[in-house]
Protein backbone atom coordinates (compact mmCIF):
# COMPACT_ATOMS: atom_id res chain seq x y z
CA UNK A 1 0.00 0.00 0.00
CA UNK A 2 1.22 3.22 -0.44
CA UNK A 3 1.51 5.60 2.80
CA UNK A 4 -0.83 8.09 3.61
CA UNK A 5 0.71 11.10 5.26
CA UNK A 6 -0.17 11.93 8.89
CA UNK A 7 -2.25 14.84 7.90
CA UNK A 8 -4.66 13.21 5.92
CA UNK A 9 -8.44 13.10 6.64
CA UNK A 10 -9.74 9.82 8.92
CA UNK A 11 -11.68 8.70 5.71
CA UNK A 12 -8.70 8.46 3.54
CA UNK A 13 -7.37 6.24 6.70
CA UNK A 14 -10.40 4.31 6.39
CA UNK A 15 -10.41 3.69 2.91
CA UNK A 16 -6.93 2.83 3.46
CA UNK A 17 -7.81 0.24 5.56
CA UNK A 18 -10.98 -1.38 3.34
CA UNK A 19 -8.41 -1.62 0.49
CA UNK A 20 -5.79 -3.32 3.00
CA UNK A 21 -8.28 -5.86 4.10
CA UNK A 22 -9.56 -6.50 0.61
CA UNK A 23 -6.07 -7.73 -0.70
CA UNK A 24 -5.54 -9.64 2.86
CA UNK A 25 -8.57 -11.39 2.29
CA UNK A 26 -8.46 -12.05 -1.36
CA UNK A 27 -4.83 -13.18 -0.49
CA UNK A 28 -5.82 -15.61 2.01
CA UNK A 29 -8.57 -16.60 -0.11
CA UNK A 30 -6.16 -18.17 -2.83
CA UNK A 31 -4.20 -20.24 -0.52
CA UNK A 32 -5.63 -24.04 -1.00
CA UNK A 33 -5.38 -26.28 1.42
CA UNK A 34 -4.17 -24.57 4.01
CA UNK A 35 -4.40 -24.72 8.35
CA UNK A 36 -7.61 -23.99 9.78
CA UNK A 37 -6.42 -20.82 11.18
CA UNK A 38 -6.35 -19.77 6.92
CA UNK A 39 -10.13 -19.62 6.95
CA UNK A 40 -10.82 -18.12 10.47
CA UNK A 41 -8.20 -15.22 9.54
CA UNK A 42 -9.99 -14.68 6.49
CA UNK A 43 -13.26 -14.52 8.12
CA UNK A 44 -11.68 -12.03 11.06
CA UNK A 45 -10.21 -9.88 8.30
CA UNK A 46 -14.30 -9.88 6.49
CA UNK A 47 -15.28 -8.75 10.14
CA UNK A 48 -12.83 -6.42 9.80
CA UNK A 49 -13.48 -4.83 7.02
CA UNK A 50 -17.35 -4.34 7.98
CA UNK A 51 -16.47 -1.96 10.72
CA UNK A 52 -14.56 -0.09 8.45
CA UNK A 53 -17.28 0.38 5.78
CA UNK A 54 -18.96 1.16 8.32
CA UNK A 55 -16.95 3.68 9.90
CA UNK A 56 -16.67 5.24 5.72
CA UNK A 57 -20.07 5.79 6.00
CA UNK A 58 -20.07 7.27 9.87
CA UNK A 59 -20.60 11.15 9.10
CA UNK A 60 -19.54 11.68 12.92
CA UNK A 61 -16.18 9.52 11.35
CA UNK A 62 -15.32 12.22 9.08
CA UNK A 63 -14.15 14.93 11.99
CA UNK A 64 -10.19 15.32 11.21
CA UNK A 65 -9.71 16.45 14.77
CA UNK A 66 -10.63 12.41 16.22
CA UNK A 67 -6.34 11.49 16.54
CA UNK A 68 -7.76 8.48 18.57
CA UNK A 69 -9.58 6.98 15.78
CA UNK A 70 -6.88 8.03 13.43
CA UNK A 71 -4.50 6.03 15.08
CA UNK A 72 -5.90 3.39 15.65
CA UNK A 73 -7.18 3.04 11.86
CA UNK A 74 -3.25 4.07 10.68
CA UNK A 75 -2.10 0.89 12.97
CA UNK A 76 -4.77 -1.25 11.74
CA UNK A 77 -3.57 -0.39 8.00
CA UNK A 78 -0.31 -1.32 9.04
CA UNK A 79 -1.18 -4.60 10.42
CA UNK A 80 -2.85 -5.36 7.57
CA UNK A 81 -0.40 -4.41 4.71
CA UNK A 82 2.21 -6.27 6.93
CA UNK A 83 -0.11 -9.64 7.63
CA UNK A 84 -0.69 -9.44 3.17
CA UNK A 85 3.38 -9.53 2.53
CA UNK A 86 3.63 -12.49 4.55
CA UNK A 87 0.48 -14.13 3.16
CA UNK A 88 1.81 -13.64 -0.24
CA UNK A 89 4.98 -15.07 0.28
CA UNK A 90 3.21 -17.99 0.91
CA UNK A 91 1.02 -18.04 -2.44
CA UNK A 92 1.66 -20.97 -4.74
CA UNK A 93 2.04 -19.33 -8.19
CA UNK A 94 1.14 -21.61 -11.45
CA UNK A 95 4.77 -21.70 -12.76
CA UNK A 96 6.43 -22.50 -9.50
CA UNK A 97 8.49 -26.24 -9.57
CA UNK A 98 6.86 -28.82 -6.95
CA UNK A 99 10.17 -28.36 -4.50
CA UNK A 100 8.83 -25.06 -4.64
CA UNK A 101 5.41 -25.75 -3.79
CA UNK A 102 6.63 -28.17 -1.38
CA UNK A 103 8.54 -25.72 0.21
CA UNK A 104 5.58 -23.28 0.80
CA UNK A 105 3.30 -25.73 2.02
CA UNK A 106 6.10 -26.85 4.71
CA UNK A 107 6.25 -22.82 5.76
CA UNK A 108 2.51 -22.53 5.80
CA UNK A 109 1.84 -25.09 7.89
CA UNK A 110 4.91 -24.32 10.26
CA UNK A 111 3.21 -21.03 10.20
CA UNK A 112 0.01 -21.64 12.35
CA UNK A 113 1.13 -19.84 15.70
CA UNK A 114 1.78 -16.97 13.49
CA UNK A 115 -1.86 -17.14 11.67
CA UNK A 116 -3.43 -17.34 15.60
CA UNK A 117 -1.47 -14.36 16.20
CA UNK A 118 -2.32 -12.81 13.24
CA UNK A 119 -6.02 -13.58 13.88
CA UNK A 120 -5.26 -12.09 17.27
CA UNK A 121 -4.42 -8.76 15.92
CA UNK A 122 -7.34 -8.45 13.44
CA UNK A 123 -9.50 -9.15 16.27
CA UNK A 124 -8.51 -6.51 18.33
CA UNK A 125 -8.39 -4.23 15.62
CA UNK A 126 -12.07 -5.34 15.09
CA UNK A 127 -13.31 -4.66 18.73
CA UNK A 128 -10.91 -1.53 19.28
CA UNK A 129 -12.85 0.30 16.07
CA UNK A 130 -16.23 -1.27 17.13
CA UNK A 131 -16.03 0.24 20.07
CA UNK A 132 -15.15 3.44 18.93
CA UNK A 133 -18.18 3.34 15.83
CA UNK A 134 -20.51 2.72 18.32
CA UNK A 135 -19.47 5.67 20.50
CA UNK A 136 -19.42 7.78 17.15
CA UNK A 137 -22.84 6.42 16.07
CA UNK A 138 -23.92 7.17 19.87
CA UNK A 139 -22.69 10.45 20.56
CA UNK A 140 -21.89 12.24 17.35
CA UNK A 141 -18.93 13.75 18.40
CA UNK A 142 -15.05 11.88 18.16
CA UNK A 143 -14.91 12.43 22.17
CA UNK A 144 -17.68 11.32 24.57
CA UNK A 145 -16.77 13.47 27.27
CA UNK A 146 -17.53 16.39 25.29
CA UNK A 147 -20.68 14.98 24.95
CA UNK A 148 -23.65 17.33 27.14
CA UNK A 149 -26.52 14.71 27.95
CA UNK A 150 -30.11 16.41 26.16
CA UNK A 151 -33.30 16.74 28.35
Amino acid sequence: MEPVSSGASVLAFVLMGIKSARLLHQALQAIRDGPRHVSQVATDVLRLQSVLKQLSRCHAASHDDDMVLKSQIRSCVGDLDDFARIVLALQVAPADKPHVVLWKSIKASLGENDLEKMRVVVANHISALSIRLNILQRYGSPDPALHVPRG
